[in-house]
């Protein structure tokens, strides 16, 4: 008790613990915690199959709200046995997430997490992009897909 009253011992002792806190951190990172200098093992192949099967699958979804621009796309670009399988309605309705077959999400669940949602992001930006253009493209003939 007396050495904790002196000046400066509390201070140190925060120091070293603060200190100590900070090395078991750093020795032990989480699963989740990203590590800027971890070399990646996914190939070029597996990249490129999860941006396929991660379009394919956003895509649909957005065909699923009945979007006419994504409506298009899909019916040019999705197998037509997949598309038969999915109601695809011929008015904007929305995205509803409850519409969503849990078959559909599972079986793209690799390709979503692969290169930690990047391959994720890229395809979302592309349809992102897709639609801003789109959209300018028909102005108000929300028909065509404007709006």
């Amino acid at each position: 008790g007396v050495a904790a009253a002196q000046p400066g011992h509390i201070s140190d002792s925060l120091e070293a613990a603060t200190a100590q806190s900070a090395a078991n951190s750093a020795t032990n990172s989480q699963p989740w915690e990203m590590d800027a200098n971890q070399k990646s093992k996914t190939t070029n192949a597996e990249l490129e199959q999860a941006t396929e099967t991660t379009t394919n699958l956003v895509q649909l979804l957005l065909a699923m709200s009945g979007a006419p621009m994504f409506r298009t796309i899909a019916d040019d670009h999705l197998d037509s046995e997949l598309l038969a399988s999915y109601e695809i309605p011929n008015d904007f309705v929305g995205f509803n997430p409850n519409q969503v077959p849990t078959p559909l999400l599972n079986s793209a669940s690799q390709a979503l997490r692969t290169g930690r949602g990047q391959v994720l992001d890229d395809v979302l930006r592309q349809f992102e992009m897709q639609a801003i253009g789109q959209d300018g493209m028909w102005g108000d003939k929300k028909e065509k897909g404007g709006g």
